[in-house]
């Protein structure tokens, strides 16, 4: 006699509520993520996991700061005159604080004279340098966090590189979430340019265009900052991780984005005052000095990046 099977029911499941775009909708209760904790707190967090694993990043910051200096940057790339800057933070020592804007405007020329390059090759060596490396430290941040595999740099650029080309489309992906504000600031260049605009509010308006443009590609790249590492997983998928990268911020994206002006607040001050003793030590050496604690902040953001990753994720 045939037994007879007996169906069980499938398990009913809620449909989660989601946010539609240009749509009415009800507030959604705040997911249980991660509590994510004030920006001096990561940036304590991120130079204690550094001290911690001193050793593979002294050896990252060693290979990038050499690679970067002879691929990109030249061992004759330094021009940037260090004198007018050092009188200026002369002057704000003094107690001359009228010179301060001067001397932030040496500190910015010096800034982009590190990032400066030459010519359109050094511009497409600089790019590739940048997602190598990027990759290659991302796989180390990831191996050091894990106890099963060990963090060595070697290993870091071997295996770092598998998701190379998801990477690159997730970064195309970014770029174009950059045209609403590339087209707001050249309509508002053009119309000051032309002479278009003949009148204040007409300029106010082009000029409230231009920041909701602005706006716009904020928002955009806000929700898909993290897919930049979360497409460094094995067998992610570019738009997947677009996707992710939305989902865990579609509720926290300012809160993340606050985090990171304050991370640029921090490296800019600190590498401002870590100017003023090479300033009244070695001057002449100013650039170079600088260009060294720059390939240093390269290790940093990224540090200070996966670790608010990470806490989301938690």
């Amino acid at each position: 006699m045939a037994k007879k099977t007996v169906q069980v029911p499938s398990e009913r499941k809620k449909r989660t509520p989601r946010y539609r775009s240009f749509r009415l909708s009800k507030p959604i209760p705040v997911e249980p993520y991660g509590n994510i904790p004030p920006a001096k707190v990561l940036w304590k967090d991120t130079w204690q996991f550094i001290w911690k694993n001193k050793k593979q990043f002294l050896i990252f910051w060693l290979i990038y700061t050499v690679l970067y200096l002879i691929v990109v940057k030249g061992i004759s790339g330094f021009k940037f005159d260090a004198v007018n800057l050092k009188v200026a933070m002369d002057e704000v020592i003094a107690g001359h604080l009228s010179n301060l804007l001067q001397a932030l405007a040496q500190y910015a020329s010096l800034i982009s004279s590190i990032t400066a390059t030459t010519s359109d090759i050094s511009n497409y060596t600089q790019i590739t340098a940048l997602i190598i490396f990027s990759l290659a430290f991302i796989r180390l941040l990831r191996s050091l966090h894990s106890k099963r595999h060990p963090g060595t740099v070697k290993l870091a650029f071997y295996e770092g590189m598998r998701p190379l080309i998801p990477f690159v489309l997730v970064i195309a992906v970014m770029l174009l979430e950059l045209i609403p504000a590339g087209f707001g600031l050249f309509v508002l260049y053009t119309a000051q340019g032309a002479s278009v605009v003949t009148t204040d509010p007409e300029l106010l308006g082009i000029a409230v265009i231009a920041v909701l443009l602005l706006a716009i590609s904020l928002y955009l790249l806000s929700g898909s900052i993290f897919s930049l590492y979360i497409v460094t997983i094995k067998k992610m998928q570019p738009i997947q991780s677009l996707r992710i990268s939305m989902r865990l911020l579609h509720l926290h994206r300012w809160i993340v984005f606050r985090r990171l002006i304050m991370l640029i607040i921090f490296l800019l001050l600190v590498g401002f005052l870590l100017t003023i003793p090479v300033l009244a030590w070695v001057p002449q050496y100013t650039e170079q000095i600088f260009f060294v604690l720059v390939c240093g902040a390269f290790a940093v953001i990224h540090t200070y990046m996966y670790k608010l990753y990470r806490i989301l994720i938690a």
